[in-house]
């Protein structure tokens, strides 16, 4: 029995002193230029599933890889943060085969890689609350696919140059598409299937084959501030699709602007539209004098006469605009409270510009003072309310500076300059009379 009771020991000691070993040998090897880590325990690994595989590695840990390629497919099956260490130089390489990183945990991220070669370059497969961020998705047939999997984002993205599809959402709900670039897409550029209560938001999609955005039985989604450039067929197509809102998106230069098959959309905000190349209404205040029929059950009643862009501000507000010009730059000052912008004339030939812009009152608070080129110019109030107002001017083409403050900032403006000036003048006339000998 005590013979029994020490070799329970020695096995016992000998599980430690493994365990112990291991984690020994773990902490070694982080130190012997392995370029993945676990951030939270500081191991480190060969490779990017050796991490996420290793048992030290639990849900919520962060994986960082560091720069260079690793030819591996990888397998992200814990709620964890798969970042690279620069989304330009840390590349994961497919070899033509399979999902090159295919996220199968709940709540995961995967941000900061250059990813490649493979039949699909992420994929977000029975995978709800979780994110792609931040990486370069090329040469791939898909770009990244979203596939059963709620509540996902998919956010500042460039996915370009991939085979079929740029960026797919596919039986799934409450996703978001937002701030990605995606180029020259074989198939399409965003499309969503059979999926619901989406947002496809401030995307620039350019040069897809069959349609920059594409909605197939999709309800309840939103599709806004979208630049839709060179699509060979559709800028956007639609089909089957119900309860679907579209505005303050660019289409430019597409073959076919808009289809719309079985389905009843709403491409305004009951105030503004979407920017069409091919429109030919004339101005009022930023807006087409006649509405645009897509078909007999689609029509923007509001179609932009210009441009829509949307701009930051250091104080959380942005500030919409809508332009004939071409913005060259814009920026808020809170220090004075007042918009800068630089326009110019888009063409040669243009010789005339607008701006029409929605200013928050935590921002600018109204009336406002407009000058261009330091000359105050009239403006129309399109519309105000207690929280925001829109305004709409015009000028005569050229490069010119655009500012806007409220007039009580302008009032100041103007006493301040005046009283300097008049102090000066006094100053000036008694060093004069000084001098001259009339004080002493």
């Amino acid at each position: 029995m005590k013979r029994r009771f020490g070799l329970f020991l020695i096995l016992i000691a000998l599980s430690f002193f493994s365990s112990s070993l291991r984690a020994n040998l773990d902490r070694i090897n982080a130190s012997n230029g392995f370029s993945v880590h676990n951030i939270n325990t500081g191991l480190g690994y060969p490779t990017i599933q050796s991490a996420i595989d290793a048992d030290q590695t639990l849900d919520g840990h962060t994986i960082l890889v560091g720069e260079g390629t690793y030819y591996e497919h990888v397998v992200v099956n814990k709620s964890m943060l798969l970042i690279g260490q620069n989304r330009s130089t840390t590349i994961i390489d497919g070899n033509s085969t399979g999902a090159v990183v295919l996220v199968t945990a709940h709540n995961a991220t995967v941000k900061g890689l250059s990813v490649r070669n493979g039949e699909t370059g992420i994929s977000v497969d029975h995978s709800n609350d979780s994110s792609v961020d931040e990486n370069n998705v090329f040469q791939n047939v898909d770009g990244i696919d979203v596939i059963y999997s709620n509540n996902c984002t998919i956010h500042r993205n460039v996915v370009e140059n991939n085979t079929q599809r740029g960026i797919l959402i596919s039986n799934s709900r409450n996703f978001t598409v937002s701030d990605n670039s995606v180029f020259l897409s074989g198939w399409y550029g965003i499309n969503s299937n059979a999926s619901a209560n989406g947002v496809i938001l401030a995307n620039v999609i350019r040069e897809s084959y069959f349609d920059g955005i594409g909605l197939l039985q999709t309800d309840g989604c939103i599709v806004a501030e979208n630049n839709v450039n060179k699509s060979s067929i559709f800028g956007i197509w639609i089909e089957s699709s119900n309860n679907v809102v579209i505005y303050h998106n660019n289409f430019v230069s597409n073959n076919i602007q808009a289809s719309v098959s079985t389905s009843a959309c709403l491409w305004d905000n009951d105030a503004e539209g979407n920017y069409w190349s091919d429109y030919t209404g004339v101005d009022h205040n930023g807006i087409g004098d006649n509405p645009l029929a897509i078909d007999g059950n689609n029509t923007d009643h509001y179609p932009l006469m210009g441009l829509f862009c949307n701009f930051d501000t250091s104080l959380g507000f942005n500030v919409p605009v809508v332009s004939n010009s071409t913005i060259d730059s814009f920026a808020f000052f809170e220090s004075n409270s007042s918009i800068k912008m630089h326009v110019s004339n888009t063409t040669s030939k243009q010789t005339w510009g607008f701006c029409r812009l929605t200013i928050s009152h935590g921002l600018l608070h109204p009336p406002y003072n407009v000058t261009v080129n330091g000359y105050s110019v009239a403006f129309n109030g399109v519309y105000e309310n207690g929280t925001l107002s829109t305004i709409y001017f015009s000028y005569e083409h050229s490069t010119l500076e655009i500012t806007i403050v409220p007039e009580f900032g302008f009032l100041f403006l103007l006493f301040s300059f005046t009283a300097s000036t008049l102090i000066v003048a006094v100053l000036h006339k008694r060093r004069h009379l000084h001098w001259s000998g009339v004080l002493t």
